[in-house]
């Protein structure tokens, strides 16, 4: 619930560290974005011959150094990612200057990391050759063999939080959430919060993923929930577009710093981003797909709206969850239209450029949405060539660079097992 303190002293973004398949930076990511460059190829880090989907969108520093086979020991993505992030947001926001360990929390949205398929493969083989032998001692035997221990740390969340405590100490609380594709909402609405508890001062917090793996492509292929290969691969990702057919695979991280407006400007720190409002629900329904009548979408947005206590017709910019999926796209845009009605605030779908980042998707979304403040500008959805008829008339989609002041933004995310959090953002340039 907003109270009277959160009113006048607000949460804001106060610095960001990213590591994304569109670039590091703001600049960049703008310029990338501006001139709708997409950040999806053709995937390097191993062989995807047997593979329908052959595309993802991966920075260039994991294209680089997280392989398969193995040519030298593997670099742990998740930890790798999260590395360079927090080495940039601290570079931008000095943290450690300001406040004591024992003030500063760190909430991430986080996927489990991925496994190294080349050790499991090497263990398969080394129990093989044993024969007949494949008693428990030999099994065990064999494993020592193939599986180091630093992989067994890699795997475990708690590797991702180590790396940013070798950072900068963290002495408040300290989480990670699986939530999927809506984690890195989740955590920022629990970083809020915890802020407005009293528990820390400030918080770090946002999305690591470092899901293009062997093993995971492979996985959500068989689910049939990835993009078909009947586009080039900057053309794949189509989200509102007739021609949709699947989610494109992304990996990164994003982290930000989130403070008391009332600290940030007080230190002289023009802030990012101010959290006006936020709301999360769960439906329930289906594993898998959207609540066939919307039930999550619907309870999360009127929640943020109703706890920034926002004008619905304030609100310049919705940035949608927009997977490019048959069922999320449609539930999404019914659900907006209901909510909205004949107002028609611009709706982007920045995936498109960037792909699916999983449990890093809403933070790489809300960096896209600073960017739209702090440009005047929000970018076209690419490849959006004939909106699907199925949706509701009357919808405000980008179709094309839209160059204008955004005072709020509603940003949607929407994962599986129909967990679901909107977050309004505030421009603190206005």
């Amino acid at each position: 619930m907003m109270t009277v303190d959160s009113l006048s002293d607000p949460i804001c973004i106060s610095a960001y560290g990213a590591v994304t398949p569109i670039g590091n930076s703001l600049e960049e990511i703008k310029d990338n974005l501006i001139n709708n460059r997409s950040g999806i190829k053709l995937i390097d880090k191993f062989d995807t011959n047997l593979m329908k989907n052959n595309f993802a969108g991966v920075p260039d520093v994991g294209e680089h150094n997280i392989k398969w086979p193995l040519d030298k020991p593997l670099k742990n993505g998740e930890v790798l990612y999260t590395r360079l992030a927090i080495e940039r947001l601290l570079a931008n926001g000095q943290l450690h200057e300001y406040y004591q360990s024992d003030d500063i929390g760190c909430i991430l949205g986080l996927d489990r990391p991925s496994f190294n398929v080349d050790s499991y493969i090497n263990y398969c083989k080394a129990v093989t050759k044993k024969g007949s032998e494949r008693n428990f001692d030999t099994k065990i035997a064999s494993m020592v063999e193939s599986l180091k221990l630093n992989e067994f740390e890699n795997v475990e969340t708690t590797s991702i939080l180590k790396e940013v405590n070798d950072h900068i100490k963290i002495g408040s609380t300290c989480l990670c959430h699986l939530g999927l594709c809506a984690a890195s909402a989740y955590s920022l609405i629990m970083a809020a919060r915890d802020i407005y508890s009293g528990k820390s001062k400030a918080v770090i917090t946002g999305g690591v993923s470092a899901r293009v793996s062997p093993y995971n492509v492979s996985r959500l292929e068989s689910m049939g929930v990835t993009a078909g290969p009947n586009f080039p691969p900057e053309q794949v990702c189509r989200p509102f577009d007739k021609q949709r057919s699947g989610f494109v695979l992304a990996e990164g991280a994003i982290l930000f710093s989130v403070e008391r407006l009332s600290a940030v400007r007080e230190r002289g720190v023009e802030p990012l981003a101010i959290i006006s409002g936020y709301g999360a629900s769960m439906g329930s329904e289906h594993i898998v797909a959207p609540h066939s009548e919307e039930v999550e979408m619907l309870l999360c947005m009127n929640k943020a709206i109703k706890n920034s206590g926002v004008p619905l017709e304030d609100i310049d910019l919705i940035n949608a969850h927009a997977t490019s999926t048959q069922q999320n796209d449609y539930h999404e845009s019914k659900a907006i239209k209901e909510i909205f009605g004949d107002l028609q605030p611009i709706i982007s779908a920045t995936k498109s450029q960037h792909g699916h980042l999983i449990a890093a998707a809403a933070a790489m979304e809300m960096l896209c949405v600073i960017i739209s403040m702090r440009y005047d500008f929000v970018p076209k959805i690419i490849n959006l060539d004939e909106i699907d008829f199925n949706f509701p008339s009357g919808l405000n989609f980008a179709a094309e660079n839209v160059h204008k002041k955004i005072k709020y933004a509603l940003k949607n995310s929407f994962g599986m097992g129909s967990l679901a959090a909107s977050v309004i953002m505030k421009n603190p340039r206005i």
